[in-house]
């Protein structure tokens, strides 16, 4: 039996849209039923037929679904599970590296951005969190050169603007 990256993102698709547009069905319920469909899925063995990438994606899934259940600690550990299984997935280096800032956790949220700095993909998604995370640290200077380096990927007015507004916090 092989579950393929389409059943995951059907999986995803549903659930969260579920969480999001439901008016009828308690957030509690569409949890409930997700977790129950991941312990089904890991007791027959589905998970053990897949590859890297789909169990990686399975991961993911859970995690926003501990995010939306309020349990962080849930959704760091299904993240860990994820990078385990894939170290270089850009989209866990960001959540991870996310979840430790909005905890405080300064040097650990960076770490994690920085490693997602080698994902084309998320370069840009990265530079701009680290950014955030070092102007919140008042590392206006370190702040500054990712800004540009992610100006030069995506150019955009609002970027020139917070550069505009980071090269101010410099002066004063």
């Amino acid at each position: 039996i092989r579950i393929d990256r389409k059943f995951v993102h059907a999986l995803q698709t549903v659930y969260i849209s579920k969480l999001h547009t439901s008016i009828h069905r308690p957030i509690a319920e569409s949890l409930d039923h997700f977790k129950n469909l991941g312990r089904l899925v890991k007791l027959l063995g589905f998970d053990t037929y897949w590859k890297i990438e789909d169990r990686t994606r399975f991961l993911l899934l859970e995690s926003t679904f501990a995010k939306y259940d309020g349990d962080s600690v849930g959704e760091e550990g299904k993240l860990v599970e994820a990078l385990e299984n894939d170290p270089l997935n850009g989209e866990a280096l960001i959540l991870l590296g996310s979840l430790h800032s909005e905890r405080g956790e300064k040097a650990k949220a960076m770490y994690y951005f920085e490693r997602a700095y080698s994902s084309e993909k998320h370069e840009y998604d990265a530079l701009i969190l680290a950014s955030q995370t070092l102007i919140d640290e008042k590392r206006f200077s370190e702040s500054l050169e990712l800004l540009q380096r992610a100006l030069l990927r995506e150019p955009s007015s609002e970027l020139k603007s917070l550069i505009g507004q980071v090269k101010q916090a410099l002066i004063q």
